[in-house]
């Protein structure tokens, strides 16, 4: 197998149910994101930038029905410039019931190809620290480095948001990089 990773899958099916009511005409992955010069994009975006920069071509959405035709026309509407900063390759793919993350990650298993690939989460925006690549390639530079067979992206988080967050606990194997201990 190889150690390099060669394609995403990023869940986005989820009904944001938190944040009804203005999740029932616009999926999370679209809500808008005021950046850099004040120019606005969406969450979902800035993930396909960040796998972009990781230099992945590959995508897959996992998308709820009705999603797909939404995020076609959010990418078709991007002019030329924009869009050539996104991979080249982003499909959709329909989970047509909605059975949680682990089924919609399921979904993308042809697309994987019995290789090695990145799960992103379709609403979580990573902001990598000033000078650094972003967490995406952060991740696929450990993995090749370190030829593990899983790994999982972590940041530390202060005391007042341990209630909100899973913890785990490492032995460094090198630098930036833990195994999981607990």
């Amino acid at each position: 197998m190889s150690h390099a990773i060669h394609s995403v899958i990023v869940p986005v099916a989820g009904k944001g149910t938190r944040l009804m009511p203005v999740t029932s005409v616009l999926p999370k992955p679209l809500f808008p994101l005021v950046g850099r010069r004040d120019r606005v994009t969406c969450v979902l975006h800035v993930i396909l930038a960040q796998v972009q920069e990781a230099g992945i071509a590959r995508v897959a959405l996992i998308v709820s029905p009705g999603q797909a035709e939404m995020i076609a026309r959010y990418l078709d509407s991007l002019e030329p410039a924009a869009r050539r900063l996104l991979p080249a390759d982003i499909r959709t793919i329909e989970q047509a019931q909605a059975r949680g993350f682990g089924d919609a990650v399921l979904c993308g298993r042809a697309f994987a190809e019995e290789q090695p690939f990145a799960v992103l989460l379709g609403d979580h925006v990573h902001r990598a620290a000033p000078g650094r690549p972003c967490c995406l390639k952060q991740v696929v530079n450990a993995f090749a480095d370190v030829g593990g067979t899983a790994m999982v992206g972590v940041h530390e988080v202060g005391i007042d948001e341990v209630a909100k967050v899973g913890l785990v606990k490492g032995g460094a194997v090198s630098d930036r990089v833990y195994r999981c201990l607990d």
